[in-house]
């Protein structure tokens, strides 16, 4: 029995074990090797959807073999055209259009005819195969550039006759296909059919508005926002949009809070909303829609990302509608977190303070009592009673009551005695021994509790306490690192060698969080020998730790903050430039780019050799791309110094006279055309984004259709001899 038989039988049979997978295997590569494939051309066969979906990945099978080694597809095209005439798959149009973006015009001149015809008699499957061929066209890596702009120059041909018979019973087919459509031809799209059948295909329709932003009709977009769903895409474009004041706007973007995803964004939006229009229209909104979104804010994860674009928000409005924010929190108490209430009066305190007086009586001790203080209510001591010092805003509100106001030594000693069972009170007992004049003893034994104590009471009367240093040293050098460590011995001062060597010693056992801490609280009051120690081992070990980052929000939040401090400190860093060099080989792009700013616009203190090598590989990296025109900057600083003709032989095994007659330019023209003889002379380093790193010698190439024409734009060409 031959190949073709067997595969028959193995097909229509329905039964698939483990032996006939086996035999399945054995036919199918035989097949797709064989001399010829018209054989699977069988009009009767085919009607069986086994038979027509093996047979069309025989097909894929030949076809993808053939291409990699330049043999013809002349049979492959004429199967596959008679199949496509008689059978429809998802598997088979994508074939179809495979063929047709590597064989038109010479193989498959009918390639455009095909699915115009199929647009008039079948427009289901016209859509199909249009689509596919538009998606294949924009995002496939196998054409060469000059292949895809023969391929979108021939798409005129078919847009006429797709453009003049929409059908909403193909929208599904359509949407996506003008979406596509928008990377070819953007200004010539009529997008009429869209905005009246968004509705029955939301998603595909919030993706084409978000590729083709700027040419949509944005008043007939939020026509049709009553009958669109919540989207994070249109939330986002919109947040540009706070200067419109559409009603089915702002209905659309109160409905989107209770989409998590849409959250961060309407936030945005609303705070622009409230500070970009004044008008009685737009203040009606305020009130429901900061309880709305706190609302939504309880049912979260209370993110702090969250919290900062809630706080923003209650922030800006209430510059604006400062009466509006303030019977919020008046009315909506109940439900407002009591960080947002206590955020809320804080900003009326500092920007309408007369509001105040009208919002006592909130049934809520720590609210009233934040209230009367404001205001500078003799009453107020009346409220510490009350407080819940459970909470930590209460033991700050009686903190600043103490302050405030005088109390007697009896009085002192009964809010000790109330407060006293509580955790967190050690800021506000030294504060109250303090008042008493009472020095307390740390002859005990230490714990991380104690040892915060001692921050508080240290601050009060450094004179005293600091009798207690070598307690505290002790201390430090068998549990570091733990809560205010840093800056306990920033208020000592003049810190042991030994405790600095512990520091040294265990700083790579630190969580990030304590190594941002040491570099706020500590670092920059260290001497200039022990600044560059320092400064060096941090190096060391975020370089070494960069590619095994478990947690990269707290890698690049402790980094930032040495990268900060190095450039406050910069006067008192050796080899500071080369530092930021090192630096550069965490190749993260913010990174990145913050340390090539600081770079160029530091001193040329540094080894040239160093900088090219590191420079080059930042230039030469695809994921550091944007930072491309930095690094330019940075090796034209390079190669301006002294030896720099000479690091950039040695580096990149440039000739010597082109370098130096190049560095004799630089110092003559100004910078940006400095850039591009920096550029010109680096060509061959030259990086390439991730999308384009592929081999030019194995994409389809052009087929040289539209030589003729001196000018290649699309309007000047008529291709309809290549298609017949």
């Amino acid at each position: 029995m031959d190949n073709y038989k067997r595969f028959l039988k193995i097909t229509q049979s329905g039964i698939f074990d483990e032996n006939t997978i086996k035999e399945m295997e054995v036919v199918v590569n035989e097949l797709s090797n064989a001399p010829s494939c018209l054989e699977l051309y069988n009009s009767e066969m085919l009607k069986d959807s086994n038979v027509l979906f093996y047979t069309v990945g025989i097909l894929r099978l030949r076809i993808n073999r053939k291409k990699y080694d330049l043999e013809s597809l002349r049979e492959e095209v004429e199967v596959v055209n008679r199949m496509i005439q008689e059978n429809i798959s998802y598997q088979l149009i994508d074939v179809f259009v495979d063929l047709g973006l590597y064989c038109w015009p010479m193989l498959m001149n009918n390639f455009f005819d095909v699915m115009l015809i199929k647009l008039k008699e079948n427009p289901e499957v016209g859509y199909r195969i249009f689509l596919t061929f538009l998606e294949k066209l924009n995002y496939s890596e196998s054409l060469s550039k000059p292949r895809k702009a023969e391929l979108k120059t021939s798409v005129r041909y078919v847009v006429g006759s797709f453009m003049s018979q929409m059908d909403e019973r193909y929208a599904q087919y359509i949407i996506p296909t003008m979406k596509e459509l928008l990377k070819i031809m953007p200004k010539e799209l009529d997008f009429t059919f869209v905005y009246s059948n968004a509705h029955l295909f939301p998603d595909k329709a919030i993706s084409l508005f978000d590729e083709g932003w700027d040419f949509i009709d944005i008043n007939k977009l939020f026509e049709i926002l009553p009958k669109m769903p919540s989207s994070p895409l249109l939330t986002c474009n919109f947040v540009e949009c706070a200067k419109y004041t559409s009603q089915h706007l702002f209905q659309y973007m109160f409905s989107c809070i209770k989409n998590e995803e849409c959250f961060f964004d309407c936030c945005v939006f609303w705070k622009k909303v409230f500070v970009l229009n004044t008008n009685l229209e737009v203040s009606n909104y305020v009130k429901p829609i900061l309880s709305e979104i706190i609302l939504m804010y309880n049912q979260l994860g209370q993110t702090d990302e969250e919290e900062s674009a809630i706080l923003a928000l209650i922030s800006s409005t209430l510059k604006v509608y400062p009466e509006q924010v303030a019977s919020l929190c008046k009315e909506s108490s109940s439900f407002i977190n009591l960080r947002f209430s206590l955020f809320i009066l804080n900003n009326l305190n500092k920007y309408k303070p007369e509001l105040l007086k009208h919002l006592k009586g909130f049934n809520n001790p720590l609210l009233d009592g934040t209230v009367c203080f404001y205001l500078k209510d003799p009453a107020t001591p009346e409220f510490i009673p009350l407080l819940n010092y459970n909470e930590k805003d209460a033991i700050k509100l009686l903190i600043n009551i103490l302050y405030t106001y005088q109390f007697t030594p009896i009085q002192y000693k009964e809010i000790y005695k109330l407060t006293e069972q509580f955790t967190g009170t050690e800021e506000l007992h030294s504060l109250i021994d303090f008042k008493l004049g009472n020095l307390i003893s740390f002859d005990c034994v230490w714990t991380k509790k104690i040892a915060i104590k001692y921050f508080y009471y240290l601050k009060k009367d450094r004179e005293y306490y600091s009798n207690y240093k070598e307690m505290f040293y002790r201390f430090f050098i068998n549990n570091v690192p733990f809560d205010r460590c840093f800056l306990v011995l920033k208020l000592l001062g003049n810190i042991p060698d030994e405790i600095l060597n512990v520091i040294y010693i265990k700083f790579d056992t630190f969580p990030l969080m304590y190594i941002g801490c040491f570099n706020n609280e500590l670092l920059p009051y260290l001497d200039s020998s022990n600044i560059n120690v320092f400064i060096k081992k941090e190096i060391d070990y975020f370089v070494r730790t960069w590619d095994t980052v478990i947690d990269f929000n707290e890698y690049n939040k402790s980094l930032k903050i040495l990268i900060n401090q190095m450039n406050n400190l910069s006067a008192k860093i050796n080899n500071f430039q080369n530092n930021l060099t090192v630096l550069m080989q965490i190749d993260h792009p913010s990174v990145v780019f913050r340390l090539l700013n600081m770079f160029n616009s530091g001193s040329d203190d540094f080894d040239t050799l160093q900088g090219v090598f590191n420079l080059i590989t930042i230039y030469n990296s695809p994921n550091l791309y944007l930072s491309q025109s930095l690094a330019v900057n940075g090796l034209v600083k390079c190669l301006c110094k002294d030896d720099g003709p000479e690091a950039f032989v040695r580096i990149l095994g440039l000739d010597i006279n082109t370098c130096l007659e190049v560095k004799k330019n630089l110092i003559k023209i100004p910078k940006k055309t400095g850039s591009s003889l920096i550029k010109d002379l680096v060509k061959n380093y030259k990086a390439t984004p991730y999308n384009k790193m592929y081999s030019n010698n194995v994409k389809i190439a052009k087929q040289g259709l539209f030589n003729k024409e001196k000018n290649n734009s699309v309007d000047s060409v008529d291709i309809s001899e290549f298609t017949k």
